[in-house]
């Protein structure tokens, strides 16, 4: 399996998104992220919390690097959310949590893809 650095690199040079990131679903803590991805102090772990109830993201939003942004999907395995011209995906796996944000002239379902298709590297190869 590659790094989780080269997944995370390989995300956003994919140019589908503009930074990415991947957690633990168990406490948030971050095992990779881009330069363009950082999130803040306990985002990691509300975001773990919000997969426990991921119908929640309608009501609050998600917040990634300081933003919140307005959901849109909230399940077990997918959280999206956007506002304005910007937006951010998340894909559950079983030990891990991939976080992708896109912005303006990147296209929304291109960058859900990206989140998902590397998810699913990560589940084929038990996390």
């Amino acid at each position: 399996m590659s790094s989780w650095q080269t997944l995370v690199d390989d995300l956003v040079a994919s140019g589908k998104v503009r930074g990415a990131a991947i957690i633990s679903a168990a406490d948030g803590a971050v095992w990779a992220n881009t330069p363009t991805l950082v999130l803040k102090a306990g985002e990691g772990a509300a975001l773990v919390a919000l997969y426990k109830n991921p119908t929640l993201v309608f009501s609050s939003g998600v917040t990634v690097c300081g933003v919140t942004y307005q959901g849109n999907k909230g399940d077990e395995r997918s959280i999206r959310g956007a506002r304005s011209t910007a937006g951010v995906g998340l894909a559950h796996t079983g030990q891990a949590i991939v976080i992708g944000c896109y912005t303006a002239g990147q296209i929304p379902g291109e960058a859900y893809n990206r989140v998902e298709v590397t998810a699913d590297y990560l589940i084929e190869n038990g996390y």
